[in-house]
């Protein structure tokens, strides 16, 4: 068996084979998902959706039954975490056995087909749609061969992603085989100035020598100047690499506050003398001794 017998997921070590379409979890990818996602800033509710999921799965596991897993129809606005949530999906369907890779078949507008092997996902799906129209086709089509051959068991999966609910909603007025399929839908929340923040910080800590009086407050205060609200709504994470690049090459809020911040924040720019060298090539100034 490929659990203990309370039906805990052992390790990959002892695992066996199971028939198609019955989860078969991992306990050591299972955990590097709860830790990945326990780093990962916001996106809540693609967060509650994992959880859940793998609670499912491990008492399908138990059962010994098959699962059956329904397209998912995504919505989030730029930078809210649209790829990051199918990523973060598709490995939570890798650990649970329903899928033998994380990889993921990005679907184009222009060869919108999809894989039976691997989770696909179509971004700014709404295009693609009235892409096919034109050219007389339909998203029906990329579906029906999808399902052709579904009867070994084995899980398909679709993840149609767009900027706005409407957009989405749109796109399932278009295909009969959504409708009637009743996707899960997913509705991805705007990052909050704190979260951009948080994101900023992570991005430094991989480059900086972080002080400790460099706080999440004292950055989301440097955004909130920097960036008006409406820019943070509509870029999204953009702006916390907008500001990790920021301070990384410049080490400086000099266009902040009229440096108000200048001195909490100059603290940041300690780099690593590996970190600074390579600021230094690519920025074409030399670092402090």
């Amino acid at each position: 068996s490929s659990s203990d017998g309370d039906g805990a997921p052992k390790s990959s070590k002892s695992r066996v084979p199971v028939k198609p379409g019955v989860p078969d979890p991992d306990e050591g990818k299972l955990v590097a998902l709860f830790v990945e996602l326990q780093q990962t800033i916001g996106l809540e509710v693609v967060k509650q959706w994992v959880y859940k999921f793998v609670s499912d799965a491990v008492r399908f596991h138990s059962a010994g039954k098959p699962m059956t897993v329904r397209h998912m129809l995504l919505s989030g606005g730029l930078g809210s975490g649209r790829k990051t949530a199918a990523r973060l999906i598709t490995k939570a369907l890798n650990a649970v056995g329903l899928f033998k890779s994380e990889s993921i078949n990005m679907v184009t507008k222009k060869e919108p087909s999809f894989s039976r092997s691997s989770v696909n996902f179509l971004d700014q799906a709404l295009d693609t749609v009235k892409y096919l129209n034109k050219k007389g086709q339909s998203l029906d089509a990329a579906f029906a061969s999808l399902e052709d051959g579904s009867g070994s068991g084995s899980p398909q999966f679709v993840i149609l992603a767009d900027r706005t609910a409407a957009s989405i909603a749109e796109v399932s007025g278009y295909s009969t085989y959504l409708q009637k399929k009743e996707p899960t839908r997913m509705a991805l929340a705007n990052l909050t100035t704190k979260d951009l923040a948080q994101i900023t910080l992570q991005q430094l800590a991989s480059s900086l020598t972080l002080s400790p009086d460099v706080t999440v407050e004292l950055v989301e205060q440097a955004i909130e100047n920097r960036w008006s609200d409406g820019e943070r709504l509509t870029r999204g994470v953009y702006i916390a690499q907008d500001m990790a690049d920021y301070l990384v090459h410049e080490a400086t809020l000099r266009e902040t506050a009229g440096g108000e911040l200048d001195e909490g924040v100059i603290a940041l720019c300690r780099p690593t003398e590996a970190a600074a060298a390579a600021a230094a090539a690519s920025a074409g100034w030399a670092a402090a001794a």
